[in-house]
């Protein structure tokens, strides 16, 4: 089915190359992270909000601002789930929050992963910014 889609897609295009699909992977890739990885409802959902995110960037910031809103937004997503993990640590300590083990391990684990989206997302968009200034190959 890739194979088929990708025919389909270079005969949309008209051109063929050996990194027409680079782009679309990143977006793909963009979508899993948002809805979760192994999680296909929220997949599709970070589609969605991708898409959303492209349709409404174009119309309203430019086409050649639309990467780096999309990368922007996993960025931001990434940096929320570190505030969470910096949050809910402080909220167990005060007392607010009760602390058992698993709430310190989720405390964790969104900081972590925020982390990983944030560089990734900056990486990203870092790496589209190069390429729309022809630097990069």
């Amino acid at each position: 089915m890739a194979g088929f889609g990708s025919v389909v897609y270079g005969l949309t295009i008209n051109t063929i190359s050996h990194q027409m699909g680079f782009q679309n992977g990143l977006y793909a890739f963009t979508a899993a992270v948002l809805g979760g990885i192994g999680n296909i409802t929220g997949a599709v959902l970070g589609g969605l909000v991708i898409g959303l995110v492209r349709m409404l960037g174009s119309a309203y910031i430019g086409e050649t601002w639309t990467s780096a809103l999309v990368f922007a937004v996993l960025t931001l997503v990434g940096f929320g789930l570190v505030l969470a993990g910096a949050v809910l640590p402080f909220l167990m300590v005060i007392h607010v929050l009760p602390s058992p083990l698993w709430l310190s391990v989720v405390a964790y684990a969104s900081s972590v992963s925020g982390l990983f989206l944030g560089i990734i997302g900056a990486a990203m968009i870092y790496a589209e910014r190069r390429r729309d200034d022809g630097d990069a190959p």
